[in-house]
């Protein structure tokens, strides 16, 4: 089932994706392209959050990594070291 949805996407994609996309710029503006993904989105958001479970062994590692405190100086070094990088690179 899953197989057949995603393939009903990959056939319905190419087809109907530049179609909208033309009457989209024609009509308004091709700013408005991007805020097409935006509803779409929040609902795979939502139904994820709805339907899907995490297995019992993610659950079991989430709630001990709870009672771990978290490592500010190690974040803080890795934000560092993160945008030192990103300045040499720059």
């Amino acid at each position: 089932m899953g197989f057949a949805i995603y393939g009903m996407a990959v056939v319905f994609a190419p087809a109907i994706g530049p179609t909208l996309g033309g009457w989209i710029t024609d009509n308004y503006s091709w700013h408005w392209i991007f805020f097409i993904n935006v509803p779409i989105g929040v609902l795979s958001l939502l139904l994820t959050q709805q339907l899907v479970e995490d297995p019992p062994h993610v659950q079991q590692a989430r709630e001990k990594s709870r009672k771990i405190p978290m490592d500010f100086v190690g974040a803080g070094l890795i934000a560092l070291g993160l945008g030192a990088l990103e300045v040499t690179l720059d």
